[in-house]
C-alpha cells in the first residue's frame, strides 16, 4: 500500500552512493547545535524522491531540474531532499556526479523497500523491479520516544506532468513551515534567541541585551565553521567549551575568527546553556 497524506512513512536503512548505511531515523531528524541553542529543534522537512533509474530520460530531465532547484532554493531551507532508486550505489554515484547534485542518492538494490511501500513497477520493459516515479513530501515529528515522518503530500510521477513543480513543492514547504517553532519573525525576535544571535544594533548603539554584570574571561578558538558562522571557544581557566555565533563578535557585516585565536569574552547564561558574548581578539 502506497503511503498517503497523513500516513506515517516507514523507517528505512538503505545504502547511500558511497555504500554506507543511511538510516532515516539517524539522518533525517538532525538539528544543528545552533538551532538547538535557540530552542528550535524541529526536524527538517523531508522530500523523498523515488525514481526509475539513470536510464530513464524523464528521470534525467526532472532530476536535473530538481538539482538546480535544490542548489538555488532548497539548500537554504530546513529541507532534506533524498533520491531513491533500485540502482546499485556505484551507478547512483555516477548519476549523481553527472547531475552535479549534492543531496543524497540511496540504493534499494534488492527492491525490498520499494515493494514494501507499494512502488514496484510491474510494467517496466527495460529493467525488472525498478521503482515507480513517486514523490513524498513529509513533516518530521520527533519526541524522546519516537521519530516519525508524516506524509504531507504525494505526487504520482507516472506521467512527467505528475511530478512536482518548484511552485508545488514551495507550497508544501510553506504549509509545513507554519507548524515549526522557527517559522515566524517573532520567534527570532525573542530575548533568549537574541542573547545567542545578537542583533547588530547592540554593537552599533553600544547597548546591552542584559544589564546584570557577566563574568569576563579569556580562551582560545577551537572551532569555527565559516559557512554556518558558529564555533567554540575553550576557556583558559576551566577548560569549558563555550559555543558562540559570529554575531557575538562586535562589529558590522560578517565577522570571523580563526582556530587558535586568543580572545576575551563574556559568558552569557541562557536557558539552553552558556554562550560566549562580546568576543574580542587579543
Amino acid at each position: 500500500m502506497i503511503p498517503k497524506q497523513g500516513d506515517t512513512f516507514p523507517s528505512f536503512v538503505l545504502k547511500d552512493h558511497k555504500k554506507s548505511d543511511f538510516s532515516s531515523e539517524d539522518h533525517l531528524f538532525g538539528c544543528s547545535e545552533y538551532m538547538k541553542r535557540m530552542g528550535f529543534e524541529d526536524p527538517p522537512i523531508v522530500i523523498l524522491y523515488f525514481f526509475r533509474g539513470h536510464f530513464c530520460p524523464r528521470d534525467q530531465a526532472h532530476l536535473r531540474s530538481m538539482t538546480e532547484f535544490h542548489a538555488k532554493t532548497l539548500s537554504h531551507l530546513p529541507v532534506e531532499l533524498v533520491a531513491i532508486s533500485t540502482s546499485a550505489p556505484i551507478i547512483n554515484d555516477a548519476f549523481r556526479a553527472g547531475l552535479g547534485a549534492t543531496f543524497q542518492f540511496l540504493s534499494d538494490e534488492t527492491g525490498e523497500f520499494v515493494r514494501s511501500v507499494g512502488l514496484e513497477d510491474a510494467t517496466e520493459g527495460e529493467y525488472a523491479g525498478v521503482s515507480r516515479p513517486y514523490v513524498f513530501v513529509c513533516r518530521g515529528v520527533s519526541s524522546p520516544q519516537k521519530r516519525s515522518l508524516i506524509v504531507h503530500n504525494t505526487y504520482d510521477g507516472w506521467w512527467l506532468c505528475g511530478r512536482p513543480t518548484e511552485d508545488e513543492l514551495l507550497r508544501d514547504i510553506r504549509g509545513i513551515m507554519k507548524l515549526r517553532k522557527d517559522a515566524s519573525y517573532d520567534a527570532w525576535n525573542d530575548p533568549h534567541v537574541k542573547k545567542i544571535r545578537v542583533p547588530q544594533q547592540v554593537w552599533q548603539n553600544e547597548a546591552d541585551l542584559n544589564t546584570p554584570p557577566r563574568r569576563t574571561t579569556s580562551g582560545h578558538v577551537t572551532h569555527f565553521d565559516v559557512t554556518r558562522g558558529v564555533g567554540d571557544i575553550t576557556e583558559d581557566v576551566t577548560g569549558q567549551v563555550i559555543f558562540f555565533h559570529f554575531t557575538s563578535i562586535p562589529g558590522e557585516g560578517y565577522r570571523t575568527l580563526d582556530v587558535g585565536d586568543t580572545v576575551s569574552f563574556e559568558i552569557m547564561e541562557t536557558k539552553t546553556g552558556a554562550t560566549a558574548y562580546n568576543i574580542n581578539r587579543f
